[in-house]
């Protein structure tokens, strides 16, 4: 906070946001293959109770175990009714791009992309700052009340974008100097 107190300019550039700091890194170590995931934009988010920032992230792999997985983004061709037909099958990991990542590798996830970590991956996670994440599966697991975790179906499908297909690791790109 005092950081940004002293040099807003440094940090922000010529439009410092009003509120809180925009930006969150997290750092996951998944044990377990996490919940499918998906998050609404600026747009969308604004216009829940409480307004709150979309959620755009980004994964830097930092360690992967041989084997483990990353979600990302659907596979072409699956629509709302696809994905709600695998969901209540309990198989909609058959909708999703799935890869075999390497330490090393960057993924954009813009909003509206669904998502999921598997297990044995360590991930340094940069993500807009916001509170709101709709779950669209969690492989069946229960919490520690012994019930199933809540998902957010009706939330979490309405702010899937179709059209954004499969996500892979981002190309190095070389920059201008």
């Amino acid at each position: 906070a005092s950081l940004v107190a002293e040099r807003p300019r440094e940090l922000y550039g010529e439009r410092p946001p009003a509120g809180r700091f925009p930006l969150l890194l997290k750092f996951l170590d998944a044990q377990q293959t996490l919940s499918v995931q998906v998050h609404p934009d600026d747009a969308r988010a604004a216009l829940l109770t409480p307004p709150d920032l979309g959620k755009t992230e980004a994964w830097v792999i930092l360690a992967a175990a041989p084997g483990s997985k990353v979600y990302a983004g659907l596979k072409r061709g699956f629509d709302r009714a696809a994905i709600e037909r695998e969901l209540a099958r309990g198989t909609v990991e058959l909708c999703l791009h799935t890869f075999e990542p390497q330490a090393g590798d960057c993924l954009f996830l813009p909003a509206g992309a669904v998502h999921a970590l598997g297990a044995g991956l360590l991930v340094a996670e940069i993500q807009q700052s916001s509170d709101t994440t709709y779950r669209l599966y969690d492989w069946n697991r229960v919490g520690p009340d012994g019930k199933p975790r809540a998902l957010h179906l009706e939330q979490g499908l309405g702010v899937v974008d179709f059209d954004l297909g499969p996500i892979g690791p981002q190309r190095p790109r070389p920059t201008e100097r």
